[in-house]
């Protein structure tokens, strides 16, 4: 094995060898880091979306609590209001 890499490093071959690792190595490095931030930017985006969701499910709680206490107000004044006695 250390003869064949020490074959390669040797003359033209060797230097042919050498930079085209080097140039690969550079290009895969280059592609790593950009799936890195296509990782990222997917992240933050569900993150957004995430927390859309979370106020959307609030929003419809608290507009669920409102229209209770709206009706429970309609129900109280129906009571209270009775018809005269004719």
């Amino acid at each position: 094995m250390a003869e064949t890499k020490q074959s390669l490093c040797d003359g033209e071959n060797g230097i042919l060898f050498i930079n085209a690792k080097r140039t690969y190595d550079a290009y895969q490095e280059l592609g790593l880091e950009s799936a890195r931030r296509s990782r990222i930017q997917f992240d933050q985006l569900a993150n957004v979306a995430l927390q859309a969701l979370q106020n959307a499910v609030e929003t419809a709680n608290i507009i669920g609590k409102q229209s209770i206490g709206h009706r429970d107000i309609a129900f109280d004044a129906q009571v209270v209001q009775k018809p005269p006695d004719e």
